[in-house]
């Protein structure tokens, strides 16, 4: 038996296809990775930095934000002001208003302690480098060590740089 041998490929017009839907599909994965990627789509926290941690009197300290592995409103943060026994709560009164806003809180200080936000571009609403955190009415002698916790992913955020704790003067 003799076999004919045939030098034909795929027709030029199937060739062109399957290149089309090739490219199509890599396409569409590519674009599925890249949006994942995004701002505010992750589902982890994402991680911080104070830029700077002092006390600047017995009851006053101020906490400089640093950067953020993404944009993070101010509105999806809660902050957790420990001192070894009480938990005091911060949060934000909504989106902010002005450069200084006075923000609200509840636990154990909540009747002495006093926050106050400050934002170099407040109109954002998201914190930024350089944005400040002034606390006072803190007692004197005391480890004081602020949390920042991220809502949307109900997680703790990670801050690098400058120490979470200070402690007041006596």
């Amino acid at each position: 038996m003799m076999f004919k041998k045939d030098n034909s490929a795929v027709s030029p017009v199937i060739a062109t296809i399957l290149m089309v839907s090739v490219t199509v599909v890599l396409a569409a994965v590519l674009y599925v990775m890249i949006l994942g990627m995004g701002a505010g789509t992750s589902e982890i926290a994402p991680l911080g930095s104070w830029y700077s941690s002092e006390v600047t009197s017995n009851s006053t300290a101020t906490f400089v934000f640093g950067t953020f592995g993404y944009e993070v409103r101010c509105m999806d943060m809660k902050l957790f002001l420990t001192d070894g026994e009480n938990e005091t709560v911060i949060e934000f009164p909504g989106p902010l208003q002005n450069r200084s806003t006075s923000l609200s809180i509840t636990g154990a200080s909540s009747d002495t302690i006093t926050v106050t936000y400050e934002d170099n571009n407040w109109e954002l609403s998201n914190v930024n480098g350089g944005d400040k955190l002034f606390i006072s009415g803190l007692k004197p002698d005391v480890v004081y060590t602020v949390k920042v916790f991220h809502k949307p992913t109900d997680d703790m955020i990670t801050m690098a740089g400058a120490d979470s704790s200070v402690q007041t003067s006596p």
